[in-house]
């Protein structure tokens, strides 16, 4: 019994690990568009309304600042030159 609940916990760890890995590697576009599917589903959801306001809207805020800026809008990148 103690084996299975081990592996149990183990299961959960290394999937959960594994989501975090792939969500902190995806690109910020990408991101911002799984955030606004999952908004867009938490509003016709009733359930997921508290989720939506206090998960969902803030890491939608933070995404959005994060993608907002890029290589071309810094100073150092010069017009028709490409993006480091």
């Amino acid at each position: 019994m103690i084996t299975a609940l081990q592996d149990v916990v183990v299961a959960l760890l290394v999937i959960s690990a594994a989501l975090y890995a792939a969500w902190a590697l995806l690109p910020a576009a990408r991101l911002l568009r799984v955030l606004i599917a999952l908004d867009r589903a938490a509003q016709t959801r009733q359930w997921l309304a508290g989720s939506r306001r206090l998960v969902i809207e803030p890491m939608l805020r933070r995404t959005a600042a994060k993608s907002a800026g890029s290589c071309g809008d810094c100073a150092a990148h010069k017009p028709g030159s490409p993006p480091r």
